[in-house]
């Protein structure tokens, strides 16, 4: 269903748990790999202002300013994927200032295979690939030497040089979901998939995000807003800089994270994703870039001005302060917002950060929301202390992921990814299952669609052994005698 790297690379951490049990008990691996990757993007960032001649001291503040953003130092943190795909991007964005500068053959594969580790990340990667291919055709066609006929194909050359890595991914992942599970695409066709969770949540979002197509702009553009309250004016300022001084580096940072949020826009507004707060956060760097690419333009221009008395110096130093204003403004507004669950902008991080982060004013919902998996380390080690054989407890991992990682003896379990998970499901006795493990949320557990009755009366193949009160619903624990 989703893109491979981000669960692999948490994978490779998974033997550590033998000599530390939190890596997997409490995702500690997961948070590692989004720590590494978003260190690698602000690092990627710092170097990408470099590239563009930002000034030392502004680069060293844009780059501060960028890594202390409320929504970069909890996506450093979460394990989510939005972290390494930052940092693929920031790749992309290094190589390609560097292709347009000296125009070489090795910046742009490495463009190239931030495009395809990007794909590996996640899905929005189509979006930057697609739009720096036809940008690197474009200038390379643009600036070659020769006739027609040789312009046209080292843009060809080129274009296929920076696209490849990306299409390549692209067609090796599609073939191995197909080779795995018998779909090209699994997140559009799979029952776990993002459309299938758009269409269970559909009346829900309806209500959250907007029911048509003017309240999700509107929803959306809030979103941008939160996270960079002052973007438009320092787009306005950096695309002006930029056209001035005539540099088509500047036009790189705003075509691939600009991709990327055209991207996620756009499939919201068409009602196919939930509309996360978390879908925006390239904003947040698109603005660092913008914010760079303008002072840069500001202190160009006071260099080459005639200016003997100096009176502009301190009118364009002004400028380019309020600029790092604007971008440091979106600190407290990303703070007020993912702690404050009086609206839908942040569903997914105000609670538990507002239980965090604002103790006097949290709900009892927002200090639940803080114990969760507590709950499923309890199970989990209920299980274990039952001693059971391996493959004796039958579970959809889609909604008991934490507990098999939680429990001390994962081979205990039967997930969906085990080849005799669907035989086990239809026989289950047969197969030495012992328990079933179900929880009574998420539409698409496996056992629980098989065993339509279970939670009613045990579908009159088990009996219910014992039940947990969890933040997300209840866990219920059944016996197959």
């Amino acid at each position: 269903m989703w893109n491979p790297l981000p669960t692999l690379s948490a994978i490779a951490l998974l033997p550590l748990s033998a000599v530390w049990p939190a890596v997997t008990g409490y995702a500690l691996a997961g948070g590692f790999v989004s720590a590494l990757s978003m260190a690698g993007a602000v690092t990627l960032v710092a170097r990408s202002l470099r590239q563009l001649l930002v000034p030392t001291t502004w680069r060293r503040i844009l780059t501060g300013l960028c890594a202390i953003q409320p929504m970069i130092l909890l996506y450093a943190g979460n394990g989510m994927s939005e972290a390494m795909m930052l940092c693929w991007l920031m790749m992309t964005i290094t190589g390609l200032i560097d292709w347009v500068q000296n125009p070489r053959p090795a910046p742009l594969m490495l463009a190239g295979l931030g495009l395809g580790l990007t794909y590996l990340t996640r899905y929005e990667a189509v979006a930057p690939a697609l739009a720096v291919t036809a940008f690197v055709g474009y200038v390379s066609w643009a600036r070659a030497d020769g006739g027609r006929s040789y312009r046209l194909h080292t843009a060809i050359a080129d274009a296929a040089l920076v696209a490849l890595p990306a299409a390549f991914t692209f067609g090796a992942w599609a073939a191995l979901s197909k080779s795995l599970v018998n779909q090209w695409f699994a997140t559009f066709s799979s029952e776990y998939g993002n459309s299938a969770q758009v269409q269970r949540r559909l009346a829900i979002n309806e209500q959250e995000i907007g029911g048509n197509l003017a309240e999700t702009a509107g929803f959306l553009i809030h979103q941008l807003f939160i996270l960079s309250p002052l973007l438009l004016p320092i787009l306005l300022v950096a695309v002006v800089a930029a056209v001035r001084s005539r540099q088509l580096t500047a036009a790189v940072p705003l075509l691939v994270l600009g991709s990327v949020l055209l991207f996620d826009n756009a499939v919201t507004l068409s009602g196919n994703s939930l509309g996360w707060l978390r879908f925006q956060i390239a904003v947040i760097p698109l603005t660092v870039f913008a914010a760079g690419i303008a002072l840069v333009g500001l202190q160009r221009s006071l260099e080459l001005s005639a200016d003997p008395t100096g009176r502009r110096a301190p009118v364009t130093l002004a400028v380019m302060l309020s600029l790092l204003a604007m971008v440091a403004a979106a600190i407290p507004w990303q703070m007020q917002t993912l702690t404050n669950h009086s609206g839908t902008l942040a569903r997914e991080e105000q609670y538990m950060l507002k239980s965090w982060l604002n103790p006097a004013a949290a709900n009892p919902q927002d200090h639940a929301a803080r114990q969760l998996f507590t709950t499923e380390r309890e199970i989990a080690g209920y299980l274990d202390d039952l001693n059971l054989p391996e493959g004796s407890v039958l579970t959809d991992t889609a909604y008991s992921y934490s507990v098999v990682l939680a429990s001390r003896h994962p081979t205990q379990f039967v997930i969906t990814s085990d080849r005799d998970f669907t035989q086990s499901v239809q026989q289950p006795r047969q197969n030495g299952v012992q328990y079933f493990l179900v929880a009574d949320y998420g539409g698409a557990d496996a056992v629980r669609t098989h065993y339509p009755d279970l939670l009613n009366d045990g579908a009159g193949i088990a009996t219910l052994q014992k039940r947990w009160d969890a933040y997300l619903g209840t866990w219920s624990l059944y016996h197959v005698p």
